[in-house]
């Protein structure tokens, strides 16, 4: 199959109950060299408490949408 490497920067917010964290970037090498990369993340915060424990938050489960913005 084709693989494609991406550099991306992140932000995330937590608002409501939910965390959504954006990646955004270029795709670096690979079938889609130089397009434009958004990766989002949704996760419902079931437990705020855990993030202050010592092991915080150690898995979640939610969506990702992943757009690639091609150059041609």
């Amino acid at each position: 199959g084709q693989a494609s490497q991406i550099t991306l920067s992140f932000t995330d917010v937590v608002l409501d109950g939910t965390e959504q964290v954006t990646g955004e970037g270029t795709v670096t090498s690979g079938e889609f060299t130089g397009a434009t990369v958004v990766l989002v993340w949704v996760y419902p915060v079931l437990n705020p408490l855990q993030c202050a424990s010592p092991a915080g938050v150690t898995t979640q489960t939610g969506t990702l949408t992943a757009q690639i913005t091609s150059l041609l």
